[in-house]
């Protein structure tokens, strides 16, 4: 006859786990109940929630931050145009229109920016030209008046300059360009 073990209760049959593909949660186990599930949702929830404020007053400080390097740079612009300054102004300029494509101050300021360049420009040709004819007066005159409306530019101070050592080593008489005729040399 055949023997008959006995079975301890403690012991259960082995569970078999099967591996759920990673796109797919694993199923609920019977022992969660609605009210749990529900508790993880409020939570992931509320989580997501903070995120986003987190997210919101980041972006409004970096708003705040951008619309002051707005205010800033237009100030720097309209005090350095004002000063003659026409490189800080050219780069305060550019900064706001860098970051507000679009604004209409520094648009406006920008025009104003172009319109002295150009201004300068032709009064540092001019006194080129004087340098080339030998001219020191008169390259005196217009690269004074270059630096007066561009009191930033290099090239004005850098013809002064010669245009004073020049017209001094030729000798003729001081140099005074407040003299009636000292721009017909």
């Amino acid at each position: 006859m055949p023997q008959v073990v006995a079975v301890p209760a403690t012991l259960t049959p082995p569970t078999v786990v099967v591996d759920a593909p990673p796109s797919q949660p694993l199923p609920a186990s019977p022992s969660t109940t609605h009210r749990e599930t529900h508790a993880n949702t409020a939570q992931r929830y509320a989580a997501t929630q903070r995120r986003f404020s987190a997210e919101r007053a980041l972006a409004r400080r970096a708003d705040e931050n951008m619309r002051a390097d707005v205010a800033r740079n237009i100030a720097i612009a309209r005090v350095s145009l004002d000063k003659n300054d026409l490189s800080a102004a050219r780069r305060a300029v550019m900064n706001v229109l860098a970051e507000q494509p679009g604004n209409g101050a520094a648009l406006q300021m920008q025009h104003e920016l172009v319109s002295r360049e150009q201004e300068r420009d032709a009064m540092l040709g001019y006194a080129r030209l004087c340098v080339r004819q030998a001219q020191w007066v008169c390259a005196w005159h217009n690269a004074g008046r270059a630096l007066t409306i561009d009191a930033s530019s290099s090239e004005a101070r850098e013809l002064i300059s010669r245009a004073m050592v020049e017209h001094s080593a030729g000798g003729t008489r001081s140099f005074d360009p407040s003299l009636p005729g000292a721009n017909n040399e």
